[in-house]
């Protein structure tokens, strides 16, 4: 195939090259991909904590020290939830 037709061959090793690098990439995402993702959802719960968090401080600076207590209370709860949210599945069925 080499010589009959070069620029064939040259197609098909990058198909080749390209299948198996696909393959590969596939074989490992099962076990990377978990770990972005779980990753993301923590960046993202951090970042809408800070934010309950600051509405919580403008609650209060208007005047509402109980309904900024609350707020500040899930806010609290959110931040337990989001970092230790997936420890208790992990060594359970």
């Amino acid at each position: 195939m080499k010589s009959e037709t070069p620029e064939a061959y040259h197609v098909w090793l990058r198909v080749v090259d390209r299948q198996s690098k696909t393959d590969a990439n596939l074989r490992e995402l099962p076990y990377r991909m978990p770990y972005k993702v779980a990753r993301l959802g923590q960046i993202c719960g951090l970042v809408a904590v800070l934010a309950l968090f600051a509405l919580a401080g403008y609650i209060a600076s208007l005047g509402a020290p109980g309904w900024a207590f609350g707020t500040g209370l899930t806010g609290v709860i959110g931040l337990a939830a989001v970092f230790n949210g997936g420890r208790a599945r992990e060594g359970g069925a």
